[in-house]
């Protein structure tokens, strides 16, 4: 199964959201004092059959996802606020310092679409080329904390990304099978490489 997928950090704070392109079913994971949902995330992403398809995925999304589940039983230990604080200082030290502590041995197969389609741009100017209909801003700056009222809108905008990725995986569909067949027949990963690679 294919799923397009994205996720939002913050200090008190996470979600992942997922679309399957298929059945359009949609998955929504929520960490926070409200509410924790780390066991159905990582049962979720624990699925060496499962495709993730994410934009810049393979140097942030992917990364989060692996570390929840190779420190599943730790974060397990721990509460919502400490499991959402400890993402979120793993998410800056991405963003930051260029980490790849998590990037590979991941509990899932993936395809990242900024590399596919070798975009040097973020996934809302990818918007404006798709001609997305509604293109927002980071609804709450991310170094703020996320109160109870303030989930839904964080929950509408993660779903808006998710959204344009799965636009952007019809996009680049035929690259995108070009890639599977080249896998297939000589038996190398190239699923997110460009065409150069």
């Amino acid at each position: 199964m294919i799923w397009t997928y994205d996720l939002e950090t913050y200090s008190n704070f996470f979600s992942a959201t997922f679309k399957n392109v298929k059945t359009k079913e949609i998955k929504v994971f929520v960490i926070h004092e409200s509410r924790n949902d780390l066991d159905e995330l990582h049962a979720f992403i624990n699925d060496s059959d499962k495709w993730l398809v994410g934009y810049n995925s393979f140097n942030f999304d992917n990364q989060i996802l692996s570390y929840i589940h190779t420190k599943y039983f730790d974060l397990t230990m721990d509460s919502a606020d400490n499991v959402a604080w400890s993402i979120y200082f793993l998410a800056r030290q991405l963003v930051e310092n260029n980490v790849n502590d998590y990037k590979y041995n991941l509990p899932f197969r993936f395809l990242d679409l900024m590399k596919i389609g070798f975009y040097r741009k973020s996934l809302k100017l990818i918007g404006v080329s798709l001609k997305w209909p509604k293109l927002q801003d980071l609804p709450i700056p991310w170094d703020q904390e996320i109160k109870n009222e303030e989930i839904d809108l964080i929950l509408e905008y993660n779903l808006n990304d998710v959204l344009i990725t799965e636009q952007l995986f019809y996009h680049l569909e035929d690259n995108i099978k070009l890639r599977f067949s080249i896998a297939k027949r000589y038996n190398v990963n190239v699923f997110s490489e460009s065409d150069s690679g």
